[in-house]
Formats: C-alpha cells, sequence, structure tokens
C-alpha cells in the first residue's frame, strides 16, 4: 500500500493519525488528522483541507504532498471521486444518462479560408444549440454525480463549516463547479493545471446562431471564439479513450505501461504499477461512467462545453497552479486570473514533480 510505504514513516508525529474509510457508503476517504494543531497556530490551518484527484486516478497521487502538508493542516481529507479508486458505483450515477435528453449534436463547419499560417479563420455551424437541453444535461452530471456527492460526504462526515478545496486538472473543473453551487461551503480553493479554464467556441452559454459565419481566435481563451491550437485528441481516441487498451488484448497492456513509465518517469515504480492497475482492470460500470462524462462534458480539444471562464470568479479566494512543462495552456489561461503561479521543474502532475514547491505555494494560499 503506498500510504503505507511512502506516507506513514515520513509523518513528522506519531500523534498523526491515518485512517481510511467508505463515508456514507458512497465515498472513499483517507483522514489525515494532526491534533498538534490548534485553532490557536492558525485559524486556516484548522479549516478541513480536501484533496481531489484528476481523470482516472485517485487519491493516492497526494501521496508525496502529506508528509509535509499535515505539518500544516490539522484534517486533511483525501477523496475518491465517482467511478475512481475505492469509492464504488452507486445505482443513481451509474444510470445518470437516464435524467436527461440528450441533445442534438452541433456540427461545426470551419470555413476554407486561412491565414499565412494555414490556420482557418472563420467557423459556423449548422443551426441554433439546443441550451436549455445542454443546460440540463452539465448541471445533470455535475451536480449529481460530483458536487451533490461532495455536499453529501461533507454533510456524513460531520464537516459544519468551510472547507479548503486542492483538485486537479478534472478535479479542478469538478471542485469549480462544487464551489459554485454550494459557495457557502467553501472557504479556498486551489486549481492544480485544471482542465476545463478556456472560455472557447464550443461553449453552450455562446448562444450562436446557424449558419452565421465566426471569427476563429487562436489566442485569446478569454474570447469565446477561442479554438486550442495545441491539443487536439483523434476522435476514435477520445470517444473510446482506456478502452482501446482492453481491444487490443496483451499488446494494449503493454502500451498502457509504456505510457504510464513515461509520464510518470519520475516516480516510483509501486505508484505506476497502482496506475495500472487503476487503469486497466477498472470495473466496466466505472468505465462507462467516465467515458460518458468525459464526451459530454468536454471536446476533442480538451476544452469544457461549460467552461471555468465563462463564470465570475472571486478571484481572491482562488489560486491557479500550472507546471512550466504543462501540456494545459498555462500562460494563456493564468493570465485572466488574479491568483496563477508556475511551477518549475514540473509538467501537469505538478503535485508530484516537485512537491516541494507545490506544497508552499498551497500552504502560503491558503494560510495567508
Amino acid at each position: 500500500m503506498i500510504i503505507d510505504k511512502y506516507v506513514l514513516p515520513k509523518l513528522s508525529s506519531n500523534n498523526i493519525s491515518v485512517t481510511n474509510e467508505l463515508v456514507g457508503n458512497e465515498i472513499n476517504q483517507w483522514h489525515i488528522h494532526n491534533p498538534n494543531i490548534t485553532i490557536e497556530d492558525n485559524v486556516s490551518s484548522t479549516t478541513p483541507l480536501v484533496m481531489l484527484h484528476g481523470y482516472l486516478t485517485s487519491s493516492m497521487c497526494y501521496y508525496k504532498n502529506i508528509p509535509e502538508l499535515s505539518k500544516k493542516f490539522r484534517d486533511i481529507y483525501l477523496l475518491d471521486l465517482p467511478g475512481h479508486g475505492g469509492t464504488p458505483l452507486l445505482p443513481h450515477i451509474s444510470d445518470i444518462r437516464l435524467n436527461y435528453e440528450r441533445p442534438l449534436p452541433l456540427k461545426y463547419h470551419f470555413i476554407p479560408t486561412k491565414d499565412s499560417n494555414g490556420k482557418k479563420l472563420e467557423f459556423e455551424i449548422d443551426f441554433p444549440m439546443e441550451y436549455p437541453k445542454y443546460r440540463h444535461l452539465v448541471d445533470t452530471i455535475c451536480n449529481t454525480v460530483y458536487a451533490d456527492t461532495i455536499e453529501q460526504w461533507k454533510f456524513d462526515s460531520k464537516i459544519k463549516g468551510k472547507i479548503n478545496l486542492v483538485a486537479h486538472s478534472f478535479g479542478g473543473y469538478v471542485s469549480f463547479k462544487y464551489w459554485f453551487k454550494y459557495p457557502k461551503s467553501v472557504n479556498k480553493i486551489v486549481l492544480a493545471s485544471p482542465l476545463g479554464m478556456e472560455r472557447n467556441i464550443f461553449s453552450i452559454n455562446n448562444l450562436l446562431h446557424g449558419k452565421t459565419k465566426y471569427p476563429l481566435n487562436y489566442r485569446d481563451p478569454s474570447s469565446k471564439y477561442y479554438l486550442n491550437p495545441n491539443v487536439k485528441v483523434p476522435r476514435w481516441l477520445f470517444n473510446n479513450q482506456y478502452k482501446i487498451f482492453e481491444y487490443l488484448g496483451p499488446l494494449g497492456a503493454k502500451i498502457l505501461w509504456a505510457f504510464i513509465n513515461k509520464r510518470y518517469s519520475r516516480q516510483e515504480v509501486e505508484f505506476r504499477n497502482y496506475l495500472f492497475d487503476q487503469m486497466y482492470y477498472m470495473d466496466c460500470k466505472k468505465q462507462e461512467l467516465n467515458l460518458s462524462v468525459l464526451k459530454e462534458l468536454f471536446t476533442p480539444f480538451l476544452t469544457a462545453i461549460d467552461p471555468i471562464l465563462d463564470y465570475k470568479i472571486p478571484h481572491h479566494k482562488l489560486l491557479v497552479l500550472f507546471g512550466d512543462h504543462d501540456w494545459m495552456n498555462r500562460s494563456e489561461s493564468g493570465r485572466f486570473v488574479e491568483n496563477s503561479c508556475i511551477i518549475p521543474r514540473a509538467g501537469h502532475n505538478l503535485f508530484l514533480d516537485n512537491p516541494e514547491k507545490f506544497n508552499e505555494k498551497v500552504i502560503e494560499f491558503l494560510n495567508n
């Protein structure tokens, strides 16, 4: 177990307890409690710190951060999101697609006219978006699967005050949605290389007209005409994702292992083995949920259909972190957030690549 090998021996005090339980039969939780920290030390240090992982990983991804953070925060909760890790898939979440009517898919046409760099300049859609249906789809998924589940966990855990949130990638997007629905439950939030920040041409909030030409913007992620020029996942891969490794049998397992070894090359082999097992042996129903959620809420350009920058953000409560080798649109997206920082010597998994600097920025922001 990663916690046993890499966390427990590094805890600064024998008084710090680490417990694992299934809260309310819904959420798998690791709770790290340091009784030595009191409200006299710092009010923020006694505010519960909740940490959420990214897509197809689990709460174990924060194993390098816990020893240091546990010195500064009395209660840390590592949660496995629905469809991930040790959190079971409950019927009302597994059957979430029965709760909304799928809108007509929009067809975007890129006008052949190009600039001097070969980039297309304009686009149009066939017909206006069915906004009410798309809004219902987004709210149903984000609230039922994630926001309401997190709030129920908070209630079941008897946490009456506000919490601080630290969340990565897809978990960052989920956390923002939770914060938006339950603002009184959140004190501050740290988004680590969050997915779904940029405004973009696929946003349901654009209310575009059919058969009308619109300009494309490749530089400004605060523009509703933005199109990410750096990332586009092939449609066949986006629609199937990790199922492809199963389809390929033993060859798929080798490819997945090679991918994990390359992406997490700086991490211990036990952690890489753990991630491989999480992805390759994922329960079919969990796999279906994760696949459908990502396909419904995001595009092959890895932009959200209901992006974070479409909303008014209380900047003093938000910190956004990116790695200096992040594949995310770090420099542009960070421009539109008052508190943002680039973590050196780090990629998308910045909390693993440079845990010391990551912890420093989290502690500084939450305890300020």
